[in-house]
């Protein structure tokens, strides 16, 4: 319950003191919206005022110098001074195929080259075989198609999704003509067990006949491991269980770098993904049954890898270049780096929640808070006066009109207020419509403003709309009364609606 009254509730406090609130992403945002929906009564989930600003990362922090240098060589100067700017990321495609391929394969190089020497500290470490530790000289394979997993081991991020099928993915990690192989890192927290059940399921994978060398796990994950991966990997693997990842940054890191994402539509990946920057595992639909979706969700991956990602990456030219699979590295910088930037993320913040803050702290500072004491006798004004207020509709007007039209139909409405002794201006009243769906409730609702077109009596006003039906189908409407000042931080910040009884 979001309301309890016996039990004091931090959160609440903080959506109900705060002028403006957002989540990580515009998945994050709609989620917490229906989490906290309770928490302002009577207003629509949709319209629950909590925005999103979608995180982003500090692209020359995760860059790799030689990426870096070519863009400074074809992107031109000053690029990363204008990382917010679709149109300055357009010129990636003049980065020749080879060059780019060709840089790839040298951040690959070199990140296997850590990863050996990093396993090799690791088995030393863990007392193991000389054998076992000699192995780390050779191991993984820089021509085989790499696949990276490194974050926080949390168990809905189910790390060892992939795993599902043992027989199928085995077959694929050691197909002779189309290897692959993955690397795991991250770490659990200290009081996460079934975390840590995770990690050492996937670290026994790992010592198994047929999956040994084409399975890593790398110990003690930090940030030069975490660099190294994000440069060096041929696709990013994400697949925790949706909706649960608020926006993560880690695939942020690898588009940058040219890196595909190979990820489930959650977070950050479901604005992201455009169909032609990467793949994605699954769809949108809700699953009930973490079981059922756990299969839904590891067969998408299966198919996606027999059928397009690994055909696309061993596709090459006759000069060793797999062109499709370039093309994808330069839409996932084009189409990515100017999104996901904490130039844009500070940008939003500013534009969306700082600076209108800061212009509202401004007005009460400089009218010696006049400004606040004036909202604030409005506020016991609208308290006193609020319950009096009434929706008056024609008979045929009733509390959820139905219309059935053809798109392009106008559809003209008019409805009564009694607003007491409140001027029209103290208010707006609005029109809620949308197409009629499950439980005859409207979905994807439009709200427009009415116009008050006539005084009937003292009090009592006439308010008319004309709206037109975009597609045709069962539409329903109905009227709502909401304060109206522009002294208030939101629409909805003294929590007052009125629907029509």
């Amino acid at each position: 319950k979001i309301r309890d009254h016996n039990n004091f509730n931090m959160t609440v406090l903080a959506l109900s003191l705060a002028g403006r609130k957002n989540g990580v992403s515009e998945l994050h945002g709609a989620v917490s919206r229906n989490i906290f929906k309770n928490a302002w009564p009577s207003i629509p989930e949709d319209e629950v005022p909590i925005e999103h600003i979608t995180n982003g990362i500090h692209t020359l922090t995760w860059m790799s110098p030689s990426i870096k240098q070519l863009f400074d060589k074809y992107v031109g100067p000053g690029w990363s001074d204008k990382l917010s700017q679709q149109e300055t990321l357009d010129k990636i495609d003049a980065i020749p195929d080879d060059e780019l391929w060709q840089t790839h394969c040298v951040l690959k190089t070199k990140m296997i080259a850590f990863v050996r020497e990093k396993m090799k500290n690791q088995r030393i470490s863990n007392g193991e075989t000389l054998e076992r530790i000699r192995e780390t000289d050779g191991l993984l394979d820089s021509n085989s198609l790499t696949f990276g997993f490194a974050r926080r081991f949390a168990t809905y991020k189910r790390a060892n999704l992939i795993f599902r099928n043992m027989a199928r993915i085995q077959n694929l990690l050691n197909d002779p003509k189309t290897p692959i192989q993955i690397i795991f890192a991250g770490k659990a927290h200290p009081a996460d067990r079934p975390a840590h059940e995770v990690i050492k399921h996937i670290n026994d994978i790992a010592s198994q006949e047929g999956f040994r060398g084409k399975v890593v796990l790398v110990e003690n994950y930090n940030m030069t491991l975490a660099r190294n991966l994000v440069q060096g990997v041929d696709v990013w693997l994400n697949n925790p269980r949706r909706p649960l990842e608020a926006s993560g940054t880690s695939g942020q890191k690898v588009s940058i770098n040219g890196i595909p994402n190979f990820s489930i539509l959650d977070g950050w990946w479901c604005e992201g993904f455009n169909g032609k920057n990467g793949w994605a595992i699954g769809d949108n639909t809700a699953y009930d049954n973490e079981y059922f979706q756990d299969n839904a969700d590891s067969e998408s991956i299966y198919q996606t890898l027999e059928n397009e990602i690994i055909p696309l990456f061993y596709d090459r030219n006759d000069k060793g270049i797999p062109e499709g699979w370039v093309k994808v590295m330069k839409e996932s910088m084009k189409s990515l780096i100017y999104k996901y930037s904490t130039q844009r993320m500070v940008s939003d913040y500013f534009n969306k929640m700082y600076g209108p803050c800061m212009e509202r702290m401004d007005k009460m500072q400089n009218s010696n808070y006049g400004f606040a004491r004036e909202l604030a006798v409005w506020k016991q004004n609208m308290d006193k006066i609020w319950p009096n207020l009434q929706i008056i509709a024609e008979k045929s007007n009733n509390q959820l009109g139905e219309q059935k039209s053809q798109a392009g139909d106008k559809i003209r409405v008019s409805t009564q207020v009694y607003l007491d002794s409140l001027p029209p201006a103290e208010v707006k009243v609005e029109l809620y419509y949308g197409l009629l769906r499950n439980n005859q409730h409207i979905e994807n609702a439009h709200v427009l403003e009415m116009k008050k077109t006539e005084d009937v009596s003292q009090g009592t006003f006439k308010y008319e709309a004309e709206f037109q039906i975009i597609e045709g189908g069962e539409y329903g409407y109905t009227f709502r009364i909401i304060p109206n000042n522009s002294a208030l931080i939101n629409v909805f910040d003294t929590g007052y609606i009125k629907w029509i009884l």
